[in-house]
C-alpha cells in the first residue's frame, strides 16, 4: 500500500540549522511510498527564488508487501465515549485503507469477528483475495451475549437464563461453518496448518 493510499499527501520538516542530511534521508525514504511524480517534500526559503520542491523520482522502488491480517475482534463497542473518540472515523479510515490496497490480501479469523469490525478487518466483502478461519472461530452480526440482550430482552426481564440463551444463540448463529456456507469464509483450516497455507497462498498470489 502506498503512502498516498494511506492518506499521506506531503511531508513538512523543520530544517532550520540542519546541514541537509535530514532532507536527503527524508526524500530517500519517503519516495519509496509516494508514487512517481508526487510531492515528497518542499522547502520554503527566506530568500526569493530559494523555494524548492522535491518530487518522487521515476522508477523509484515501491514497497508492495502483501497484507496478512490476523483477526480477533469483538466488534465496535457502541457508546458516547467511543463516539467522542471518533470510532466511526477511524473505522472508516481502516476500511478505506484495505479497500484501496493494491497488494495481495489474506485474512485469518482466529477466534471471533463480529459485525462491522469483521467487515473492515480485510473481509471477503472488502475484496480480500483469501479469507481463512480456524475451526472454533465465531463469526456473526454480533456476539451472542449482545444478541441475546437485544433479541430476548423480554425473556431476560422475566428471569430467563442469559448464559443459556447466549449459548443457544452462539450454537445456531455463530459457527464458522455457517459463515463459510454463506461465502464469507473461503476455507476453514486447523491452526497448525496456518503457516503452510499462508505460504502457499502468498506464492500463488505473487
Amino acid at each position: 500500500m502506498s503512502g498516498a493510499e494511506k492518506g499521506m499527501t506531503k511531508l513538512l520538516l523543520d530544517l532550520r540549522s540542519n546541514p541537509g542530511g535530514l532532507l536527503e534521508q527524508a526524500v530517500a525514504v519517503s519516495e519509496r511510498f509516494v508514487p512517481a511524480g508526487k510531492m515528497v517534500v518542499y522547502t520554503r526559503g527566506r530568500v526569493p527564488g530559494s523555494d524548492q520542491d522535491y518530487l518522487a523520482s521515476k522508477g523509484a522502488p515501491h514497497l508492495e508487501l502483501p497484507l496478512v491480517v490476523l483477526v480477533d475482534t469483538p466488534g465496535f463497542l457502541p457508546g458516547a465515549a467511543q463516539e467522542r473518540q471518533a470510532v466511526i472515523r477511524h473505522g472508516a479510515a481502516l476500511l478505506r485503507a484495505f479497500a484501496t490496497a493494491r497488494v495481495p490480501r489474506i485474512g485469518v479469523t482466529l477466534r471471533q469477528a463480529y459485525g462491522g469490525a469483521h467487515i473492515v478487518m480485510n473481509s471477503r466483502d472488502l475484496g480480500a483475495d483469501l479469507s481463512l478461519a480456524w475451526p472454533d472461530a465465531d463469526i456473526g452480526v454480533m456476539g451472542a451475549r449482545q444478541a441475546v440482550e437485544f433479541v430476548h430482552r423480554r425473556a431476560l426481564a422475566d428471569g430467563a437464563d442469559a448464559e443459556l440463551l447466549a449459548g443457544d444463540w452462539a450454537a445456531e448463529h455463530l459457527p464458522v461453518a455457517r459463515a463459510a456456507g454463506a461465502g464469507f469464509i473461503d476455507e476453514v483450516i486447523a491452526p497448525a496448518q496456518t503457516r503452510d497455507r499462508l505460504v502457499h497462498a502468498l506464492g500463488a498470489l505473487r
